[in-house]
């Protein structure tokens, strides 16, 4: 048996002390950063300009300790990202940096990263204790801009300091025009923290004052959003400038590529308007006839069909309408309680039915998807019913497909539309005024009608003439309640109820079996028309939401470390 040998063990703790030492030099860096240095007052001063740029100017009280080093290094991010993942680039020009005698520090900047990174001071010299930087820079493309408010959502320390800070304040200064309706939230801790140790205070009616509670922990920060009247500051974008000869080149075919949208394309888009015009004259009109075009003798075609073939516009009459001519069929009943309240009482189930177009399907299934009959409905429930937004959203496009299905059109309604409200929408955009002015005015009506088509458009123009006409000669039929309802949807759809009911006005009539209420003659039908498609048309609205896709940091939706600014910093 073999006796241990004390070498071995001297070698082995020797290793271990040399590997132990080694760490520790390496560490040692990072470590008396983190032990010795922090960062006294971090104090932001932030002007709002009306040019759309803020002015930024940092004073950060960096206490070294017995560590000596060459100065500090500040990183700030030039991108933001929005809630779709869209980068956003900001520019960031750094202006000058200088100490408590406002003498100019030597720095130099570099942008790495999506990060603006400023070091600051000399490497032939050493700095110990505390130290003031002063940091002013510009930010052009800081503030966000919503539908109803601007708003600069700033991270004004940053959150990737590896220090303490004892104490930070923010003071922000907006247009001296702004002087009511402006909102501040501010938040503390690490990323993504909606912690609010910070108190906010408005010390003139465009001055405000942020102010942390506590010391801020390594990798926590303050931030802050100020929302305001929009109005006040400009819409500024970021810029980016072109010197090479591919970006000439890319900038000259533009240049044609803009000439030829802007001037030629829009002859085109009349051409295809004016042909399908022309067609429609070939139209043999009838003064005025008081029957809806018809599909099959026994079968005249829906009020929003009727009205889409003559005018080729989409709006609320055309759901209105489709309703009414709905109730009137037996499918459910329209209940009206006040001038405003309306509500639908399911009558017939649908799901089975085959004489349903499918817009007429889509919109019974938005009204009634999981209903049993006898059930009640409200106007008020369907706003954010999710199940009645999935299925209106479609109904335009079943109504288009529906024109095109029974050969009316060769195209669909709804995609020429869409198409050439797209079209109008970057012309303006791109300043494109008279493409975009073409496109919406002309564009949008250039769906092509069939012969077939121009044959019922007759048809269909000639019972508009005749729900807008004054000709007492036309009022052989106009003196009996089944006959004012049954053109009613028709006269809805073309917009024209107004008129059409003035015609009865001498006329008493009783609630027909589709309608419920206190509200239905001839002399108060317009009020009911125009309370029921409004009830209509406000059982859909839209969130407010920044135009760029950002997300807002006011009434407490916002986080430490979010919107523009932000970055960390340390010694070197």
């Amino acid at each position: 048996m073999k006796e241990n040998n004390p070498f071995i063990y001297l070698k082995c703790l020797v290793i271990f002390l040399i590997i132990a030492l080694t760490t520790t030099i390496f560490s040692s860096n990072t470590s008396a950063q983190s032990l010795y240095e922090k960062i006294d007052v971090f104090n932001t001063l932030i002007f709002v300009n009306a040019d759309g740029t803020i002015d930024v100017t940092e004073t950060i009280y960096y206490d070294f300790g017995p560590n000596q080093k060459h100065g500090i290094y500040r990183e700030i991010p030039y991108q933001k990202t929005n809630v779709d993942g869209e980068k956003f680039n900001m520019i960031i020009d750094v202006l000058n940096v200088t100490d408590t005698r406002k003498n100019p520090y030597q720095f130099t900047t570099s942008n790495s990263n999506g990060r603006v990174n400023i070091k600051i001071g000399d490497p032939d010299k050493y700095v110990t204790g505390e130290q003031l930087y002063q940091i002013k820079y510009k930010v052009s493309g800081a503030l966000t801009y919503f539908t109803d408010h601007d708003e600069l959502y700033w991270n004004a320390t940053g959150d990737e300091w590896s220090i303490s800070i004892t104490h930070a304040s923010v003071k922000i200064f907006l247009p001296q025009d702004i002087q009511n309706n402006v909102t501040i939230d501010c938040y503390t801790g690490v990323r993504g923290s909606s912690a609010s140790n910070c108190i906010s205070v408005k010390e003139k009616p465009n001055m405000f004052l942020i102010e942390t509670k506590k010391p801020l922990n390594p990798y926590e920060g303050l931030t802050f959003a100020v929302g305001f009247p929009k109005g006040y500051v400009a819409v500024l974008e970021p810029q980016k400038d072109y010197f090479d000869k591919i970006a000439i080149f890319a900038l000259i075919l533009a240049a044609i590529a803009w000439f030829i949208w802007s001037f030629i394309y829009p002859i085109k888009i009349f051409l295809n308007w004016y042909k399908d015009y022309k067609n429609s004259k070939k139209a043999k009109i009838t003064s005025a006839w008081f029957s809806p075009p018809k599909e099959a003798p026994d079968k005249p075609y829906p009020p929003a069909i009727t009205a889409l073939l003559v005018n080729k516009k989409f709006d609320n009459s055309l759901l209105t309408s489709s309703i009414i001519h709905l109730a009137q069929r037996g499918f459910f009943k329209i209940v009206q309680e006040g001038k405003k309240d309306f509500n639908f009482v399911y009558m017939n189930t649908f799901q089975n039915n085959n004489e349903l177009y499918d817009y007429e399907f889509t919109l019974l299934k938005a009204l009634f998807n999981n209903a049993i009959v006898g059930e009640t409905v409200s106007i008020k429930s369907l706003k954010n019913n999710k199940n009645y937004l999935k299925n209106i959203s479609d109904f335009n496009k079943k109504l288009s497909n529906a024109m095109v299905s029974k050969g009316l059109l060769s195209e669909n309604i709804e995609k020429i539309n869409k198409k050439y409200s797209f079209i109008g929408g970057i012309s303006l955009y791109f300043l494109s005024f008279l493409t975009s002015i073409v496109a919406f005015i002309f564009g949008r009506k250039s769906a092509k009608r069939t012969d077939f088509g121009i044959e019922k458009l007759s048809e269909a123009i000639s019972l508009k003439n005749f729900l807008t006409s004054q000709d007492e000669q036309l009022d052989f039929q106009a003196k009996n309640q089944m006959f004012f309802e049954k053109l009613l949807p028709y006269a809805t759809s073309f917009g024209v109820e107004d008129i059409w009911v003035k015609r009865f006005a001498d006329l008493e009539f009783r609630n027909p079996d589709w309608y419920e209420g206190d509200y239905f003659n001839a002399l108060t039908f317009s009020s009911f028309s125009s309370s029921f498609s409004s009830g209509i048309q406000s059982a859909s609205l839209s969130a407010t939401r920044s135009s760029s896709g950002f997300s807002s940091g006011g009434g407490g939706g916002g986080s430490s470390g979010g919107g523009g600014g932000g970055g960390g910093g340390g010694s070197w």
